[in-house]
């Protein structure tokens, strides 16, 4: 992996790869949920990034940034959380 790699979610990502939890279980109902309401969020102006940044072979940081529309008077929400595997 290289330092910083990025990854913009959107309708075909999720259709594709899938979003975060449950990936193995894509025919439960909370995943089939989670990824609707998603896309209609993606309708609306949301959008998501995720910059991944390897700090060792066992540790990922991940930090998660959830933004809306310019139109929007919402703030960014930023989320940094450390994987350890």
């Amino acid at each position: 992996m290289a330092d910083v790699q990025m990854v913009e979610y959107d309708t075909k990502l999720l259709e594709g790869t899938g979003s975060f939890c449950l990936r193995s279980k894509k025919d439960s109902l909370g995943y089939i949920s989670k990824n609707k309401w998603l896309n209609e969020r993606f309708e609306e102006g949301l959008s998501i990034s995720r910059f991944l940044k390897e700090i060792s072979k066992l540790v990922l940081l991940n930090t998660l940034t959830l933004r809306f529309s310019p139109e929007s008077s919402m703030q960014p929400i930023i989320w940094k959380f450390i994987v350890y595997g």
